[in-house]
């Protein structure tokens, strides 16, 4: 699902807004919103690029891929890795990536 140019400046206003209400000195982020297209998640991640200090969980952790195309591309860091809740699954993972 990709977010259209309207979504993205409504996403960044709201982030900005509350960026504005808790000042810079608070770290920043945002969990997830769903599974986003890659192009809406980058453009997401540079859309928040003066105000997140990481941005979450954006596809599943599964996507290696993926998730290296994304953290290439966007500015804004991205974490990942929340659903991983048995170590069986982690290992088959981190096995199929190398």
């Amino acid at each position: 699902m990709e977010v259209t140019d309207k979504g993205i400046a409504m996403l960044e206003q709201y982030v900005a807004a509350v960026r504005d209400a808790v000042g810079m000195e608070i770290p920043l982020s945002m969990d997830h919103l769903g599974h986003l297209g890659v192009k809406s998640i980058i453009r997401l991640g540079k859309a928040y690029e003066n105000t997140l200090v990481v941005d979450g969980e954006r596809n599943p952790w599964t996507y290696t891929d993926l998730l290296k195309q994304i953290s290439d591309q966007s500015p804004t860091p991205i974490l990942t890795g929340e659903d991983i809740y048995l170590k069986e699954a982690f290992t088959s993972c981190a096995r199929d990536t190398q």
